[in-house]
């Protein structure tokens, strides 16, 4: 995104968001595992797999619309 020639601040509004709910997802998991060190309530190891899962498409679905050069997918294809 730095060093791309288009300004997008849909994408940076996206990574932001992502960013914020990578660290709340962090710190829950942390307090859970926390939790039950401390022997209170179960570790809900489900959950943590299901919102690594979903982080690793959402970042596979931006990395196809996006080609090396910052460029939508689409345009990149109607240059060449």
């Amino acid at each position: 995104m730095v060093q791309s020639a288009q300004d997008r601040p849909d994408l940076a509004a996206l990574l932001l968001k992502q960013r914020a709910n990578f660290t709340l997802g962090l710190l829950a998991a942390e307090f859970n595992l926390m939790l039950h060190a401390l022997g209170i309530g179960p570790l809900r190891a489900r959950h943590l797999i299901e919102t690594l899962e979903s982080l690793s498409l959402e970042l596979k679905q931006l990395a196809g619309q996006t080609g090396e050069s910052g460029l939508p997918a689409l345009e990149l294809a109607q240059n060449c």
